[in-house]
């Protein structure tokens, strides 16, 4: 089997920020041959997924971000790389009118249309054109697509549903046990002296007479 002039090392880290967690998929490329092309930033979509070849200045080289377009934002995408090179000082996205790409941004917004990457004193513009990207999806679509995933959800969850509902019933049943608990006490032949008294004498028996 021949060997290809380029060496692979996966790696795969996990990243999150509070509730968010996403899966990061790393792959450095090293190029052997004596001229080597000047490295370039661009984004290759993978099984639906677009995938960052970013060039890291410390290292001289290639690695390759996995990210969600939804779920995953720009400053998802600048924490990432930064914690793959302590090395990089500045990082900065701008748009195609030279405008800076707020960290908060979706990366669906963000691969909308072209954009530079600027790391330290580097700069690479990365083309979109030649991607097949997605067309855009309504707010209307995306709020039917995340009602089927709530039921989905709620389908999955149902016994874990009913089981807290069973033992919500059956505190109740122990609050209302306890709070009748004093009446059954009251034997049932005293209960019916007092009726028999009661009825003989009227309220006489209880000290209220007329």
């Amino acid at each position: 089997m021949s060997i290809s002039p380029y060496g692979f090392a996966p790696i795969s880290r996990v990243y999150g920020r509070g509730a968010l967690c996403f899966r990061l998929s790393c792959q450095f490329t090293r190029q052997f041959s004596a001229q080597s092309a000047e490295p370039a930033a661009q984004v290759v979509l993978t099984n639906g997924l677009p995938r960052f070849h970013i060039p890291l200045p410390s290292r001289k080289e290639t690695c390759v971000f996995t990210m969600r377009p939804l779920s995953n934002t720009v400053g998802d995408l600048i924490e990432a790389i930064q914690q793959e090179d302590k090395g990089i000082d500045r990082i900065a996205l701008l748009s195609p009118d030279g405008l800076r790409i707020a960290k908060a941004n979706s990366i669906e917004l963000l691969l909308s249309s072209n954009f530079t990457l600027e790391i330290n004193d580097q700069k690479y513009t990365v083309d979109l054109s030649s991607l097949d990207l997605p067309k855009h999806v309504s707010s209307s679509e995306i709020n039917h697509i995340r009602t089927l995933i709530g039921q989905l959800n709620c389908a999955l969850n149902a016994d874990d549903v009913y089981a807290e509902r069973e033992r919500e019933l059956r505190r109740r049943i122990d609050d209302v046990t306890m709070q009748l608990e004093p009446f059954e006490q009251v034997s049932f032949p005293n209960l019916c002296f007092f009726i028999t008294l009661r009825q003989r004498y009227g309220h006489t028996c209880c000290g209220n007479s007329y």
